[in-house]
């Protein structure tokens, strides 16, 4: 049987305040308070993506060998351990160590809930869980970032302790509701789909990762360096982190719209569009001429990046029965766009400033030039899976060709 949802999105938003105060909030406090370089930030970026993924691969095996709710507890109570040792010393030393490991622990942490958030429910029950789920989880980015900023300037150790606040709490609830290991769909369920979905579903699986990795790239791109476009445009620091999660309050916006209407399940144009417009809304955020600009590319990315990550999120968990691997997956997915972006990220920045200071053509087409490698993979993958295949003639007249699954 699924378990009741409202207990486990309590744990979902206490988790992702803490989550975004260290994911988004440490870049805002190391620019404030340490005075990191956008670069520097950049670099960050790549060692917290690296780590990231490290332990989103190892969620599933650490979950089969020590069941899922001991698993859970201990990832959470590392987590809460770690954060406070942040803020016992919040200086540059700390941020370059401890923070990546702490970036691991998030990894590991979040395949795990989602797996409890879905298992054995059917499709159409997938959808309104991981609509709730992701409403729950984005709403709680935004509402962090709104008062990031105030414990930012209030003491260099507030973010970190609010954050490991958040974890125990989690901890407390996670060791007194959760079964110890999740109970899943039977693989012979009528509800379960056929092959012809599988296939289907499985090239819709292939274009929403793509799109979704080029997203959170960008993302981690633009979140580096927010702090300084914003004091750029004359933005303190407490409105700054406020402004910056139109992003998460769009997406969220996004999520709940897609969690309230399944008519999007199987459908391609959704992928399509959000393949098209990630690249061009991400220039648009950091390279807007004036806060309005920027703040209309915040939301519109945000919008298209909620897409392909319901898009990823669900494909997988249909596929794989909402197996922890299926999260991993996912997550691993979302942890590549953080190692590659701000890689890329870097070399945006050098091609802008080789253009400002050449003076043959505004900033941005230095910044659009080097993100275009970028925007191409993501182009490419995201829509290459949705062209039309030609029959085969395996299929019993079937007009998609077999491929194997990726989840």
């Amino acid at each position: 049987m699924p378990l009741p949802l409202r207990l486990l999105l309590v744990v979902t938003l206490l988790e992702n305040v803490a989550s975004a105060l260290i994911q988004t909030g440490l870049f805002f406090f190391a620019e404030d308070r340490l005075g990191f370089t956008a670069m520097q930030n950049l670099l960050l970026a790549v060692l917290h993506g690296a780590t990231y993924v490290v332990g989103a691969l190892l969620s599933h095996p650490l979950a089969r060998w020590l069941g899922e709710r001991r698993a859970l507890v201990l990832v959470l109570l590392a987590e809460a351990a770690l954060t406070l040792l942040m803020a016992t010393r919040p200086d540059a030393l700390t941020v370059w160590v401890v923070s990546p490991v702490v970036l691991a622990v998030y990894g590991l942490k979040w395949p795990i809930i989602e797996t409890y958030v879905v298992a054995g429910r059917t499709p159409r029950q997938t959808t309104a869980a991981i609509g709730k789920f992701n409403v729950t989880w984005s709403g709680a980015v935004a509402l962090a970032g709104l008062f990031a900023g105030y414990l930012i300037e209030f003491e260099a150790w507030a973010l970190f302790v609010v954050s490991a606040a958040c974890s125990l709490v989690s901890v407390a609830i996670c060791a007194g509701i959760l079964p110890k290991q999740v109970d899943h769909l039977p693989h012979d369920h009528p509800e379960r789909p056929d092959a012809t979905t599988t296939t289907h579903y499985g090239r819709l699986l292939t274009s929403s990762r793509w799109t979704m990795m080029t997203a959170y790239a960008l993302e981690r791109i633009a979140v580096p360096l927010m702090p300084g476009i914003m004091a750029s445009l004359g933005v303190g620091v407490a409105a700054a982190t406020a402004w910056t999660t139109l992003l998460a309050w769009a997406r969220t916006a996004t999520f709940a719209v897609l969690g309230a209407w399944p008519g999007w399940h199987g459908m391609k144009s959704p992928l399509l569009v959000a393949a098209l417009l990630v690249p061009p809304t991400a220039l648009l955020m950091i390279e807007g001429p004036t806060l309005a600009w920027v703040l209309v590319g915040l939301a519109l990315f945000g919008v298209w990046e909620g897409v392909a990550y319901v898009g990823s999120l669900y494909y997988a968990m249909v596929l794989k029965n909402a197996a922890v691997d299926a999260g991993g997956a996912h997550e691993a997915v979302i942890g590549g766009g953080f190692v590659v972006g701000p890689g890329v990220g870097l070399l945006a920045e050098k091609s802008a400033a080789w253009v400002a200071s050449s003076a043959i053509a505004p900033a941005w087409v230095g910044t659009g030039l080097g993100l275009s490698p970028l925007a191409l993979a993501g182009w490419i993958g995201g829509i290459w899976p949705l062209l039309p295949r030609e029959p085969n003639a395996t299929t019993d007249g079937h007009t998609d060709d077999v491929q194997t699954v990726e989840a």
